[in-house]
Formats: C-alpha cells, structure tokens, sequence
C-alpha cells in the first residue's frame, strides 16, 4: 500500500511542445510514513507532487498508486485512496469553513451531492483534527491565510484517503500551528496512512519525517534517513551554503559569518555563548572563540559564525598550548567577551578566564 514512482519524467506540455522540469524520478512512499521532499525553490518539487497526485499527466515513466498505474485508474477510484492540497490558491464565493471541508466527501457521495450522516461526522472529525472546528460556520473568504491552510487540510483528511500528497502544507503557519501540523501528519501516518509533502523548513523536515528526498535541478539527488542526509553534507550542497552555516545535528542554520579582523574574544560553553554571537553577528562584528568542545552545545553556531573558534576534542583535557593560541588571540582582539558570570570547576574555560584577567585585558559582558 502507498505511492510509487518509477522512472517519472514530470512536467508541461503546451501547444505540442514539451518541457521536463524533472526527470528520472523514483521514489516509494509506503503505508506508514512521512516522507518529504525537500531542495531549493525551482528544483521541481511541485511540479513533481502535482503528477504523482494526478494533476499532471507524467511525461514518461509512470506513478503507481497500490500497485496498480495510476494512468490506468479513473478518477472516482484514485479519490477513493489519494488527496491532495497543494499550493493552488481558491476564492470560492460564500462558502463556509464547513462547506469547504464536506467537498473532501465527494467521492462517497451520491449524484446529488447529498450529505449522510457518516459523511457529515467525518467533516466534523476532520475540523476537530485540524483544531478547527471554531471556523465551521465562518466564510472561508474571510480567514486568514493559516487559517485556510487548516480547513483546506481538513477538507483532505475528510476525504479519508490511504495517501496523501502535500505542497508546503505549512505554509502561511505560525509556530504553533507548524507544530501541530506536522504532529497531525504524524499521527495520520500513525494510523496506515502514507503521506509525502514538501517542506521548506529542514529542522522540521528532520523531525517529522521518516524519510527525505532531496530535488536539485530537476533530479533526485538524494534519499535516505534525515540522519543519513542531514550527516552526509549533502544540505549545504542541497542549497549552496557554506557548510559551516548548517548544523547537522539539530538541522538549523546561522547567517554567514561578518569578515574580517576579529575584534573580539568570546569565552563561554554550555549554551552560554551563542546568544553572544548572535548579537556580534548582528552588529557587523567580527569575532573569535574559545575554548569549546567541539560536542558543546555553543560549538555549531560558534563554527559558523566566528572568525576562529579554538577547540578540545570531546573527553579529552585542554593541553597548554590550546591555552596560549587563545590567550594570544584575545590579546590580539584587545578586548574579551564572558559569556558566563560563573565557571564550573572542570570547565576549560576557567583557567582560560584567570590568565586573560592575568593579562589585565579587559573583560565584560556588553555587546560594544
């Protein structure tokens, strides 16, 4: 059970001319899981969703929808399994939040359109899945942009299919209601469904999903665990950043470093420090840091966002000479930075402190 591509060319023809936007594609989404696609705008991501959801016809190769040619089904039988919300905006003229949900019930209803009561309960049940249920009697012409993105995903869940297809399906979200999204999406897969979207957000993209795609050029460039992906040091390729931008780990990004001279010195570990290069790096200054495990939490951003960062591997004891190119380097900046007002015992960064106060550079804890 699910969706499978194999050997997907997608794309447009117009006036008996054919452009491929994405080719070679194969890819299986199976009962269970989250899978999503993620790689920059204009790689073919949507245009690769809108066929396997039957919007496009492919251009070559074929979409399978449980096993069977999805080219070979009509299209009551693949409403029956596959829904899909895209980024296509609608307007419709004064029709209810609810209204707009029971259109995911088409595909059980009779020529009429008349509405059961088992049609009527799945609306309901999907408006409250969405935590939308407040909206049911308000024009869906008069909500806001979050607002319809849930209702529009309810009138999907409504629909009751075995795969659902989405485009950006946070869109428009603020925080909270990303959140809630992707656990709704979670808790969907939870239950059989099969579910592929693309996302924009790859911090999420590595939380909700069991699975990723990366779309660069009109190719898959890659497929695999978050884990997988996100270690391999295909994001920063994915995207052309610097990889030093991209944190593997928690999958979030810094801006580019400010260059040239630092200026300077940063001291501070244990999550202390990088609210501290943060505003540097918003103020336009350059700057070095030190001394970090390169496991602590403050070493990604630290990486990213300074000029030069000094560093002890993991579990393993700072050595002397970490402890001079440090202390030079701050005598070079000329001014220091404690990001902390207080030093554990068997924090490197102690005896680091006591030899820049030695060295009578001044210390504070301002951003200039």
């Amino acid at each position: 059970m699910g969706l499978e591509a194999k050997n997907l060319a997608a794309g447009y023809r117009v006036r008996n001319r054919t452009r491929i936007v994405i080719d070679g594609a194969e890819f299986e989404v199976k009962s269970g899981e989250v899978v999503a696609l993620i790689g920059p705008n204009g790689s073919g991501k949507t245009t690769l969703l809108r066929t396997a959801a039957n919007r496009l016809s492919p251009l070559d190769g074929a979409i399978f929808l449980d096993g069977t040619d999805m080219s070979l089904m009509d299209q009551h039988d693949i409403a029956l399994r596959l829904a899909a919300l895209t980024t296509e905006r609608i307007s419709p003229a004064l029709m209810t939040s609810a209204d707009i949900v029971e259109a995911g019930r088409y595909p059980y209803t009779n020529i009429l359109g008349r509405m059961t009561e088992r049609d009527r309960s799945a609306v309901a049940d999907a408006l409250r899945t969405v935590h939308a249920e407040e909206l049911a009697d308000t024009l869906f012409d008069t909500l806001s942009d979050g607002q319809r993105q849930r209702v529009l995903l309810a009138r999907a869940i409504a629909q009751e299919p075995q795969v659902m297809i989405l485009d950006e399906p946070a869109s428009y979200l603020d925080i909270r209601h990303k959140l809630e999204i992707f656990s709704i999406l979670r808790g969907l897969a939870s239950k059989g469904m099969a579910v592929i979207m693309s996302v924009h957000e790859t911090d999420l993209a590595m939380k909700a999903a069991d699975r990723l795609i990366c779309v660069k050029g009109g190719h898959i460039a890659a497929q695999g665990l978050p884990e997988e992906i996100f270690s391999s040091g295909m994001i920063p390729e994915l995207y052309d950043i610097p990889a030093n931008s991209f944190d593997s780990v928690n999958g979030n990004v810094e801006l580019m470093r400010t260059e040239g001279e630092p200026q300077i010195f940063v001291i501070g570990s244990c999550g202390y420090a990088s609210a501290v290069y943060r505003q540097l790096r918003r103020s336009g200054i350059p700057f070095s840091a030190g001394i970090l495990r390169t496991n602590d939490i403050d070493f990604p951003c630290a990486k990213a966002l300074a000029q030069e960062v000094f560093t002890v591997p993991p579990f393993e004891p700072a050595d002397d000479m970490i402890y001079e190119k440090a202390l030079s380097a701050a005598k070079k900046c000329g001014r220091v930075i404690s990001a902390q007002e207080t030093f554990g015992g068997y924090d490197d960064n102690r005896r680091l402190y006591e030899m820049i106060n030695d060295s009578d550079i001044p210390v504070g804890r301002d951003i200039p």
